[in-house]
């Protein structure tokens, strides 16, 4: 299943071990590894707590790195066609450290920047830190079958596979919305692009989304 955890802070640094904290609630996600990683000034991080599926070893761990070491990738979900896709980048001169189709995910992306999109076929939702561009790019596959909440409140992005480590990281996002919670006791559920919480919302299936880490 796997749970993933990114946050980008617009003036403040971000505490370490609260970062982790807030990563250990997503424990049931992924009981396999946890693994973080923060910027050189703390105003970024990525957080992975994995279920081993594909690529059993360590070389499988996320956040990970690509070979160049400008690209970071969370992900969580399988694509199905990552060997016909790693057989391409191959032969266009890529080469891979895992078995994985997390790293093969990471390099549709270098290769074909956001068009990497029309070349996978799978259910995801991922995170890719772009040191080139200056951006954490995101998606969400098709039928919305992995889960993506963010949410952006004065320049900051906090985004991950469940609620609770967002309002973990900002308690000021716990602020219900009312028009959500009368739609769940209506229809018994919330619409797509709407969380329980005012502030936070979810990447709808088949979006993604460019956070501009300079413009915030």
């Amino acid at each position: 299943m796997c749970g993933i955890l990114g946050a980008s802070f617009t003036d403040d640094s971000i505490n370490k071990e609260v970062f982790k904290d807030a990563l250990d609630l997503l424990l049931h996600r992924g009981p396999d590894s946890s693994e973080t990683w923060f910027n050189d000034t703390n105003n970024d991080a990525f957080g992975f707590k994995r279920l081993s599926i594909i690529d059993l070893t360590q070389n499988g761990d996320q956040p990970l790195t690509s070979s160049c070491g400008n690209y970071k990738i969370i992900f969580n979900g399988e694509i199905y066609n990552f060997k016909s896709l790693r057989k391409i980048l191959l032969e266009k001169g890529y080469i891979f450290n895992s078995s994985s189709d997390s790293e093969v995910l990471l390099t549709t992306y270098i290769e074909w920047g956001e068009e990497c999109l029309k070349k996978i076929d799978g259910m995801f939702a991922f995170a890719i830190y772009d040191l080139i561009n200056k951006s954490i790019f995101a998606a969400r596959d098709l039928a919305g079958q992995k889960p993506f909440y963010y949410s952006l409140d004065n320049g900051s992005l906090i985004f991950a596979s469940e609620i609770k480590p967002i309002t973990f990281l900002n308690s000021a996002s716990k602020i219900i919305d009312q028009n959500s919670s009368y739609d769940y006791f209506y229809q018994g559920f919330i619409s797509r692009t709407q969380s329980i919480y005012k502030n936070i919302h979810k990447l709808p299936p088949s979006h993604f989304m460019t956070f501009d880490l300079t413009s915030r």
